[in-house]
């Protein structure tokens, strides 16, 4: 792999042609985007976006939307004090799902899942469970929703007097929980656990014809502490378990953590992302792709230098997409399902991240940004016909002066290609010495 290495004279958050000095408190109140989802007919984008909360001195996301083609001013969507994350589209597009932390019960239990329709109103409560959900996903017949929560502490009481009387202390790995895997339908809220034993689950994935559900089980025990320990083995695995119960399947069985399952669109497949090294957080990670009945994994990035991440389907099945780092930027690649050459999808100066394919293959929602102002959304086409700009978060920015920087190249250690941005003082002026922060 490549390293990479960021150098620095004077890191200055500022952008385009302005004159106004940007302050910390400017930096603060920076409009951050992410997330960006396509409605299922194409016709609409929701996404998030993080702003400063200066009287409570937090940072607070709310869901946003805006017409796809980039037609109309995009629209606050919920407003909740404490904000609302991670939002999904119901299949049929009546509905979203998002985590919010809203209440006393979801103060005291954490964010659970709620239902808004797209054009507004009153937001619906879904879940009640006793610990926070950290992942869910609709399944495609728009009946249930797969969710995953942790199992309630036998001193949860204790926990909760403690918090309340600002006791911070922590014992690490006292009365360790595990996160595992329900559903809940939407028609009558009645759930089931699909999970059991002293491991972890995450990122539920349903398969196209909602009766299986893709996951990530973790084989790390006491997750608390091991955290911190850079040699701790970090395995992870693919599972498939029947949506209405069963034995799970294992799917993948490499030394390293496997991750992000993606079902293909006719459920014969599963891709995802596999690292070889259990203990290295620095490892390649892979694009592979596995029968979903079970078979031979196949490497479709063995050949490429750079770590994949985010992995989506084209709908008609025949090619993947991912994003990567190349260099000093981020962009998107496409590779056929059977393997072969890498296409770049974008090129440029951009960084293109935290993406997603439309269900009609022809665009893909990303979050983009050149390095020198926040990312905004952006829609790009498949078919050649540019891109579209969908938020206009921070138009303020352009008030900001500019520090010039440009990339810089060397070889390093071993013969390894060494690339960093420097950065110049904001009123830097040629020939004159400076001190130079790495």
């Amino acid at each position: 792999m490549k390293l990479r290495v960021a150098v620095t004279l004077l890191l200055t958050i500022t952008a385009f042609a302005g004159t106004k000095k940007m302050t910390v408190e400017d930096s603060l109140a920076i409009h951050r985007v992410a997330g960006p989802k396509f409605s299922p007919d194409g016709n609409w984008i929701v996404y998030t976006q993080t702003d400063w909360d200066r009287k409570n001195d937090r940072q607070v996301s709310h869901l946003w939307i805006a017409r796809s083609n980039g037609s109309a001013t995009p629209a606050r969507l919920t407003n909740g004090e404490k904000g609302e994350t991670s939002p999904k589209w119901a299949p049929d597009g009546s509905k979203l799902a998002f985590l919010a932390d809203r209440g006393a019960a979801d103060s005291k239990n954490g964010s659970q899942i709620w239902l808004i329709r797209p054009d507004g109103g009153e937001a619906e409560k879904l879940t009640s469970e006793d610990n926070a959900i950290s992942a869910f996903q609709w399944s495609p017949d728009g009946k249930r929703i797969a969710f995953i929560t942790r199992d309630t502490p036998s001193d949860k009481a204790d926990r909760e007097k403690r918090h309340k009387d600002k006791f911070d202390a922590i014992l690490m790995d006292a009365d360790y929980t595990y996160a595992h895997l329900w559903t809940i339908a939407l028609a009558d809220k009645s759930k089931q656990r699909l999970t059991n034993g002293a491991f972890s689950v995450s990122t539920p994935r349903w398969s196209p014809d909602s009766r299986s559900i893709a996951y990530v089980q973790s084989s790390m025990g006491q997750q608390e502490s091991s955290w911190f320990d850079l040699n701790a083995d970090r395995n992870s695995d693919i599972y498939v378990v029947n949506a209405d119960g069963g034995a799970a399947r294992k799917m993948t069985s490499s030394p390293g953590p496997d991750s992000d399952p993606v079902w293909s669109p006719d459920g014969t497949e599963l891709a995802y992302l596999s690292a070889m090294d259990p203990r290295s957080w620095a490892e390649k990670t892979d694009l592979v792709v596995i029968p979903s009945a079970g078979g031979t994994p196949r490497n479709l990035t063995k050949d490429f230098p750079d770590s994949a991440a985010a992995v989506a389907w084209a709908p008609d099945g025949k090619s993947l997409y991912w994003d990567s780092e190349e260099g000093l930027r981020r962009h998107i690649f496409r590779v056929a399902s059977n393997g072969g050459k890498i296409v770049h999808i974008t090129e440029g100066e951009m960084l293109y991240s935290d993406f997603e394919v439309s269900r009609d293959g022809s665009r893909i929602a990303s979050t983009g940004d050149n390095g020198m102002a926040p990312a905004e959304i952006w829609v790009l086409s498949l078919n050649g016909n540019g891109r579209t700009r969908i938020s206009h978060a921070n138009p303020e920015f352009e008030d900001f002066a500019v520090a010039k920087s440009e990339a810089v190249r060397w070889k390093g250690p071993d013969n390894f290609n060494v690339e960093g941005w420097l950065t110049y003082p904001l009123d830097y002026q040629a020939g004159k010495k400076v001190p130079l922060i790495l």
